[in-house]
């Protein structure tokens, strides 16, 4: 919903999306503004950054051991972990909070920052690293053909746009306003919760193991 910022988006940060995904928010929230002028909905738009957990999809790549991204990796980025995502629409319900505003965790990491942590808690991850250029042309040419199978995709050229933004967020005001503070405010406390949250392995009860020693 943002272009690039050097310094940390706020409430009343102006938006300027770079993509089709960020234009369709800022329409969507045009048009609940407009209902809400003419009918006094009580509106409320937390504007989420890159949401990660078990079940993203970039996750679900790391689950089968690599991953692949197109860009430097240098540009400051806001992350916060999905059960802090469900908290924040939680609070904003409960308290009746009613109005726009970006939230994120407490820290804004790199996205090298980022995989580093993945990486500490698995080494083993295969981790592909594309000029953003290549990715382009990557995601130009594999986004038709997963959209014909009806398959969801990471990288479509709209997600390499926006990986590649400096888009750092100050949202201490949102947590504020919502009287909660994020389970996990850093992606140290998030990502290794997150790896955590994968079920490896499939209890069985004693009583149907048939196998015989």
């Amino acid at each position: 919903m943002y272009d690039s910022h050097a310094t940390p988006i706020k409430q009343g940060t102006p938006t300027d999306p770079q993509n089709g995904y960020g234009r369709a928010k800022v329409e969507a929230e045009t048009r609940l503004a407009e209902i809400s002028g003419r009918t006094g909905l009580a509106v409320a738009s937390l504007r989420l950054p890159h949401v990660y957990g078990p079940q993203s999809i970039l996750f679900q790549q790391v689950r089968r051991g690599y991953a692949v991204f197109p860009g430097s990796m240098t540009n400051q980025y806001s992350h916060l972990h999905v059960e802090d995502a469900a908290r924040s629409l939680i609070a904003a319900a409960r308290t009746q909070w009613t109005g726009t505003a970006p939230i994120a965790d407490g820290y804004n990491a790199t996205w090298e920052e980022f995989f580093d942590v993945v990486t500490t808690y698995l080494p083993q991850l295969r981790l592909l690293r594309l000029p953003q250029a290549l990715g382009y042309v990557g995601a130009a040419v594999v986004e038709p053909v997963l959209s014909g199978r009806s398959r969801t995709t990471l990288y479509s050229t709209g997600t390499v746009t926006g990986f590649n933004l400096n888009l750092p967020i100050d949202a201490d005001r949102t947590w504020q306003e919502l009287r909660i503070s994020p389970t996990y405010p850093t992606i140290a406390d998030g990502v290794p919760a997150t790896l955590d949250g994968y079920v490896q392995f499939l209890w069985r009860h004693p009583a149907y193991d048939h196998r015989r020693s």
